[in-house]
């Protein structure tokens, strides 16, 4: 796929032989393992990071909390719910830090992601014009 890409977008051949054989490497190394386990481990540690380096603020905590709760659906194989997901980051933020619930930006911020989410479910749901 990615010589491909390299080849569309005229690079010189050595180019795409280097892609070419890099993409066989990758593809060897990765054998064995189980890529969507490994990609949620990686994902969880990267919004974990993330959440680190943005700050403590709810939106922030509620966001990695979300993310870690797809990480670990996709470590499971299952789908993600995200409303499960909103939910429990609430649940585990109100207990962590007794209060929060109270504040303007913690109603405001799941506010407007339930609010996003059910519109993405209505949207879902309407029929498709072809």
């Amino acid at each position: 796929m990615a010589a491909e890409t390299a080849r569309r977008l005229d690079c010189p051949e050595e180019t795409v032989e280097r892609v070419r054989r890099g993409a066989g490497l990758s593809t060897r190394l990765l054998q064995g393992y189980d890529v969507l386990r490994l990609a949620a481990v990686c994902g969880a540690v990267a919004v974990v990071a993330y959440g680190v380096v943005a700050g403590g603020g709810v939106s922030v905590a509620r966001s990695v909390l979300m993310a870690v709760a797809a990480m670990v659906a996709l470590w499971q194989g299952r789908p993600g719910d995200d409303l499960r997901a909103l939910g429990g980051s609430a649940i585990v933020l109100a207990l962590a830090m007794p209060g929060v619930g109270e504040e303007a930006g913690f109603q405001l911020s799941y506010l407007a992601v339930a609010a996003l989410m059910l519109e993405s479910r209505r949207q879902r749901a309407l029929p498709t014009v072809p």
